[in-house]
């Protein structure tokens, strides 16, 4: 008898461990939507103010799931790049550019912070870029 409670209870815990597995959430339909252009509006920078680091241009990018790739621009080059979306974690390749020469920080600090990306959120329409659960980047 006390075998097949034992049994019974290990049963239970297997069955229950098994529906608390957390499954990827759906891609949200924004990142779907291939002509959606998100321009940036936020990045974080140790030293120069955002206006500073893009006086004139943002950076902008959009998504193209159906060949896993992200495409934009730097505020200086336009990048490509492939991407791995699974739930909410997101992997950047490093971007392939066009080789302007470009003045200021803003480019650099922008590719380079690409690279750091591993998640993603969107929020009130906003899409935020996160490393380690830090907000990096913020578009609309």
């Amino acid at each position: 008898m006390k075998q097949h409670s034992i049994y019974f209870v290990l049963m239970l815990s297997i069955i229950f461990s098994c529906e608390s597995v957390k499954t990827p959430s759906a891609i949200p339909a924004e990142l779907k939507d291939p002509k959606k252009v998100w321009a940036l509006t936020y990045i974080t920078s140790p030293r120069i103010a955002f206006d500073g680091l893009y006086p004139n241009q943002k950076p902008r990018v959009t998504f193209n799931l159906n060949s896993n790739e992200i495409n934009g621009f730097t505020s200086c080059n336009s990048f490509s790049s492939r991407i791995k979306i699974n739930g909410d974690f997101i992997s950047i390749n490093s971007p392939l550019q066009t080789i302007m020469i470009c003045q200021g920080a803003g480019e650099n600090t922008f590719v380079n912070l690409l690279n750091k990306i591993d998640r993603y959120h969107i929020k009130e329409g906003k899409l935020e870029f996160l490393n380690n659960e830090i907000v990096m980047m913020r578009f609309e």
